[in-house]
């Protein structure tokens, strides 16, 4: 939902759509706007990290439950 409002509702900031069409003025750029994309990819970091978690995860189990398999 927080990328959505950020970068493409056209009720929230559709940063996506300003920055790609150069609808967005020089005086519009603010600190709040880059505090917000750093978070953005703070989220987008975690999401990925999170999944190679869960993968490594399986991983092992599947490994674990493989080796148990032929003892």
């Amino acid at each position: 939902m927080f990328f959505k409002a950020l970068l493409v509702e056209k009720a929230g900031y559709n940063l996506r759509h300003k920055v790609a069409h150069s609808l967005i003025q020089y005086d519009e750029y603010s600190i709040g706007i880059a505090h917000l994309l750093v978070l953005l990819l703070l989220r987008l970091g975690e999401i990925r990290f999170s999944r190679i978690k869960v993968l490594k995860k399986s991983l092992n189990e599947h490994l674990n439950s493989q080796n148990t398999q032929k003892e």
